[in-house]
């Protein structure tokens, strides 16, 4: 057990060398996703029927490659928050979107698609709106 512990450890650190000697890729230029950077109010209703608003700051993240959007962002005393990773993955063709919140890892969400609808738009409530 040890020697396999021992050669994930090995692979894992050569695989990582690689990864850095080649570098990250362009930054990523996508336009749809130029659209969530800013400052949002979001209003969503909760399946018990009680709406809860919230900030969402979008930026772009991570040389380029993610756009982040943190709800909660700025709200003293925050009810909900959480980190959503979008990004688009070009050998696939498809958007990617990583959900992650203070429930903890039992509702981490990752998903792709076509479509950034593809990534739950329960999750997302109500059309986002630019805040004033």
């Amino acid at each position: 057990m040890f020697t396999t512990s021992r050669s994930a450890i090995v692979l894992l650190v050569f695989g990582t060398a690689i990864l850095v000697a080649a570098g990250p890729p362009p930054a990523l230029k996508d336009p749809f996703l130029d659209n969530l950077v800013g400052d949002w109010s979001v209003t969503r209703k909760m399946s018990n029927g009680r709406t809860i608003e919230s900030t969402v700051r979008g930026e772009w993240v991570l040389k380029h490659q993610f756009i982040q959007l943190h709800y909660g962002a700025g709200e003293k005393g925050r009810e909900y928050e959480a980190l959503v990773f979008i990004g688009f993955d070009d050998a696939a063709k498809s958007y990617v979107c990583h959900w992650v919140d203070i429930f903890g890892a039992t509702t981490l969400e990752s998903v792709t698609g076509s479509l950034i609808r593809s990534c739950s738009a329960s999750n997302f409530g109500s059309i986002p709106r630019r805040a004033r």
